[in-house]
């Protein structure tokens, strides 16, 4: 029996004799009361309802399962509440009871004796009974975790606010002006000056919030610790240099496996696939035939839509992009291994760092390169491997000669280091050593810069970047101060950060070097230095 059923049932077993108890001794003055005067509606209506209200409680208490068609996937703090509200209408129906002795009536008819009170909760309201009913109801279909309470107790509320018209009416009727004047002065299910207190709380603090608003809804974040799960074959991670999530929530790495040999242990293959929840799916690469594996990968993309995976290197001699199925198998080639001769041949790269496929145009955005070789952005076709264009800094011509001499920054510094494309259209490019990402169009056009964390350090900051899946939010990992900065996309502010400098789960022991976000705004964060490791930090709570 879970803990809140267990609390519910102590609850209705202490409050069910005490309500007939004072039920049997309202009625003992053997007085019939005229139901009529309720109305067709209020008598073909609550009654049955509340009939089966209670009786389907009843069955949730004694075997949840009978209720099980109705019910709700609730953690426990919420039912917990229920537990709460359960004990305070409870605690009203007694006071109630105890104020109202022979006055109990379960009807809008008085007795002949009948007298107005005006003491217990009666001083502040006129109909505590339905007061606690507001409580009871919610409470009840919160610990039960069952929406087939809740839109019945909503519509058994709802017709006991139509009574008590009547029922007022009634009482108007019986004692004038000592009522009509007692109306003035109390609340109907609320004290009014409790209504007054709220609503001065409310217009006291109406601007606080409003400014609060748009900073209560920044992502908060906790490390998942078990996440991945164990690699099998005593295999271990090196450096993280490529992250991804696919379509299915899978989140796909590329990591360098030289370091692992070096260390004497076993190495995993580079690319490695995990499912949600950590456990490994596949894993592949490394040299084939028909292709030029990196000297030293960098980057991973999946490609749903035709289900590619696009994979670059930051070796001496990787100038080329290669193109895969999701099982691993060699599709395409774009460029030569050690053939590029600067940022503008159109054919190589030079030490590519991420692509981004634009499924639509058929086009690849390729960050291109790092170490100070290219400093661009080139697209080429997706379906072909044909150039489109290329542009650097600023949408201009990038020059390589310029760049020992650019104390300006006019053009991309020593490593281009992401690309993202935003559901506006927007290519997003990261000039790490720059500490700044800029904005362009597809073909280009510049629009904007954004620099991040870049006092006091001297080394660049923007390693990658990343949105949130409403993409209101923009992620960036900064592998100098080993953290991860959150920017409101629509005005490019800081609002928040998470990470550390460290060695344990939720910080960053080596460079925080790339990142990705599911569909549940899940971010996974790689690090890429002597040592490699891949972290989860869930969205808390899950939302949103």
């Amino acid at each position: 029996m879970t803990e809140p059923r267990a609390a519910m049932i102590v609850i209705m077993l202490l409050l069910l004799p005490f309500g007939l108890y004072h039920r049997i001794k309202s009625q003992s003055t053997g007085e019939s009361l005229d139901r009529r005067q309720e109305g067709i509606f209020i008598l073909a209506t609550l009654r049955p309802l509340g009939l089966v209200f209670w009786l389907s409680a009843l069955a949730w208490m004694i075997n949840p399962a009978w209720m099980a068609w109705s019910s709700v996937s609730l953690p426990n703090w919420p039912r917990w509440i229920g537990v709460g509200l359960l004990l305070t209408g409870a605690a009203l129906i007694v006071w109630t009871f105890r104020s109202l002795g022979s006055n109990l009536t379960d009807t809008v008819v008085t007795r002949k004796k009948h007298t107005l009170v005006l003491h217990g909760p009666y001083r502040w309201i006129r109909h505590p009974l339905y007061s606690a009913a507001g409580l009871v109801i919610p409470a009840v279909s919160l610990i039960a975790a069952n929406w087939f309470f809740f839109a019945l107790g909503i519509t058994l509320l709802c017709i006991l606010i139509v009574r008590t018209r009547t029922e007022e009416k009634n009482l108007v009727a019986r004692f004038g002006d000592g009522y009509q004047q007692y109306m003035d002065r109390t609340g109907r299910f609320v004290p009014r000056i409790l209504i007054f207190v709220v609503c001065a709380v409310a217009l006291s603090s109406f601007g606080p919030l409003a400014r609060a608003q748009r900073a209560d809804d920044v992502p908060v974040f906790d490390v998942d610790a078990a996440w991945p799960k164990p690699l099998p074959n005593n295999w271990a991670v090196g450096p993280v240099s490529g992250i991804a999530a696919d379509a299915r929530d899978h989140i796909w790495i590329i990591h360098r496996v030289e370091g692992v040999k070096e260390a004497g242990r076993v190495p995993a293959p580079p690319v490695i696939e995990f499912d949600p929840a950590g456990n490994v799916v596949q894993t592949w690469g490394g040299p084939g035939p028909g292709y030029d594996w990196p000297q030293q990968v960098h980057g991973i993309t999946v490609d749903d839509v035709n289900g590619r995976v696009w994979i670059t290197g930051n070796g001496e001699k990787d100038t080329q992009i290669l193109a895969f199925t999701r099982a691993g198998k060699f599709l395409r080639q774009i460029g030569r291994a050690g053939m590029s001769s600067g940022s503008n041949n159109t054919a190589n790269v030079a030490r590519a760092t991420q692509v981004r496929v634009d499924v639509r145009a058929k086009e690849i955005f390729v960050s291109d390169g790092e170490q100070n070789q290219n400093h661009r952005v080139i697209v080429f076709d997706s379906e072909t491997g044909a150039y489109k264009r290329h542009w650097g800094a600023f949408g201009k011509k990038p020059d390589d000669a310029a760049i020992g001499t650019d104390s300006a920054h006019t053009q991309f510094g020593s490593a281009v280091h992401c690309v993202r494309i935003d559901r506006d259209n927007r290519v997003y490019v990261c000039d790490r050593s720059h500490s700044r990402f800029q904005i362009f169009r597809k073909d280009g056009t510049y629009e904007k810069e954004v620099f991040v964390a870049r006092e006091p350090v001297t080394a660049g900051t923007v390693y990658d970047l990343e949105f949130s899946p409403d993409q209101k939010f923009v992620y960036v990992a900064d592998g100098v101060n080993q953290r991860v900065w959150i920017l409101r996309r629509d005005d490019m502010r800081i609002v928040g950060s998470f990470g550390e400098r460290g060695a344990g789960a939720g910080q960053f022991a080596t460079s925080l070097h790339d990142l990705a976000v599911d569909s549940k705004g899940n971010v996974y964060t790689g690090e890429a230095a002597a040592a490699g490791r891949v972290q989860k930090f869930a969205l808390w709570p899950a939302r949103k």
